[in-house]
């Protein structure tokens, strides 16, 4: 009599997982005086999981040791370059920082590369936000515009700060190169990182933050030209793009009792939105842009689009 034998495959071999390919991307980063923190953010990005295919710095005539310190880095890693333009006359920060960035990316728009980021030189990333960045953008093809979420200091303690759920923060913000070129680039203009998105979710895009990719601002928001100077350029952003009274009444209501210093706070955005309006500015938007803003700004209101969840 024979024994039965009883046959068992061997358990399959396990095959290594492919490796994910991820978009190549590149960085753009304009600088003026940043001596005190523009080396957190070049280690920040030396030590990146997934490093970009070139990264240029461009110094917007600093007087301090910014450009040597850049120096320093671009002999240690050839993905890094400098680029120097002449100072601009007063700092303005918003339409200067878009003319440093055109110049970085006319450096560099005969790559291949499918994301552009424009990065600001006062934070600290951590290794994984780039990777987890571009993972989103891996798995979602409408995904036009991106960013992480910052957090900045508050006494002994770090705070995120808030922004609205369609928004991607100007300091960290991250585009698709086809959504780039249906938008026209960044605009010269105050409030040029909300007319982006504006114009990319009028072209079907989405834009949007990722509040579990977070990185940490080193300077406080509006610290470098004034806190009540920023409120009045922000009331002036508002009038600018567009924004409607009812929804921009409330802002100011609610920056009264908030923001610091209370009261003033709301009453300088207010002052720098009168003054657009009396002075008869133009607008920075089309009317259909303007539409689109306050149908943005208005779902925040009635929660009619709710913040989408982290893919």
């Amino acid at each position: 009599m024979h024994k039965r034998t009883t046959l068992v495959s061997a358990p399959p071999e396990k095959l290594p997982e492919p490796r994910r390919v991820l978009p190549q991307y590149v960085i753009i980063s304009p600088a003026r005086d940043e001596e005190q923190f523009i080396e957190k953010v070049l280690h920040s990005v030396a030590s990146q999981k997934v490093r970009p295919l070139r990264w240029v710095l461009v110094d917007d005539g600093s007087q301090d040791r910014t450009p040597e310190i850049i120096e320093t880095f671009a002999r240690k890693y050839d993905w890094i370059t400098l680029l120097r333009r002449s100072a601009s006359p007063a700092r303005n920060p918003r339409p200067a920082v878009v003319h440093a960035f055109n110049k970085g990316f006319d450096l560099l728009k005969d790559l291949d590369f499918e994301i552009v980021v424009k990065l600001d030189t006062d934070l600290e990333l951590p290794e994984d936000y780039f990777e987890k960045l571009l993972t989103r953008f891996e798995n979602n093809s409408r995904l036009g515009i991106a960013s992480g979420v910052y957090y900045e200091e508050s006494g002994d303690e770090l705070h995120m700060i808030a922004m609205p759920y369609y928004h991607a923060a100007g300091a960290s913000k991250a585009i698709r190169r086809d959504c780039y070129q249906q938008i026209g680039g960044f605009a010269a203009t105050a409030g040029w990182d909300t007319l982006d998105e504006i114009r990319a979710q009028m072209k079907g895009w989405e834009t949007r933050h990722y509040e579990d990719i977070p990185f940490r601002h080193l300077r406080v928001e509006g610290s470098a030209i004034g806190l009540l100077r920023t409120l009045n350029t922000n009331g002036s952003i508002y009038y600018l793009l567009g924004g409607g009274k009812f929804f921009f009444l409330l802002k100011c209501l609610r920056s009264v009792f908030v923001d610091k210093p209370f009261f003033w706070a709301g009453l300088e955005m207010m002052k720098g939105y009168v003054r657009c309006w009396l002075s008869g500015q133009g607008r920075a938007v089309s009317a259909e842009e303007a539409r689109c803003y306050r149908a943005m700004l208005n779902s925040r209101l009635t929660g009619r689009l709710r913040r989408p969840p982290n893919e």
